[in-house]
């Protein structure tokens, strides 16, 4: 399959749609309903923690003083999003939402009572 199209029509989808939508993404064209292979998010989420490692510890050891721990983090937590986000949007990989049945509501009848007493 080929990265970012529609497995339908083969129509090329943005990138920006597949970030914004990346459960519920509907084909440009088409209007096929399409969601992210979870093998694509699995090596974006891997290249985000790799990322986030590697500024990690490049931050760790240059920042000093009372809140110094703060700062690594928040590093490689930035890192980690932004890399996952431009890899996935680089190597997502398109296949047709399952359909989800949904269940129809239960009507409930009430049945009529009479009277107060108890028998």
């Amino acid at each position: 399959m080929a990265v970012r199209k529609c497995s339908s029509c083969l129509t090329a989808v943005p990138p920006g749609l597949v970030l914004a939508y990346s459960d519920n993404i509907v084909c440009p064209a088409c209007q096929a309903e399409l969601t992210i292979w979870n093998g694509s998010r699995l090596l974006a989420s891997i290249a985000g923690i790799l990322a986030g490692v590697l500024v990690w510890q490049l931050t760790s050891s240059a920042t000093s003083g009372a809140l110094a721990w703060t700062l690594p983090v928040l590093y490689s937590f930035l890192a980690f999003g932004a890399v996952s986000a431009l890899v996935l949007m680089v190597i997502a990989d398109l296949r047709p939402q399952l359909v989800q049945s949904t269940a129809l509501p239960v009507m409930v009848q009430s049945v009529p009572t009479t009277g107060g007493g108890h028998h």
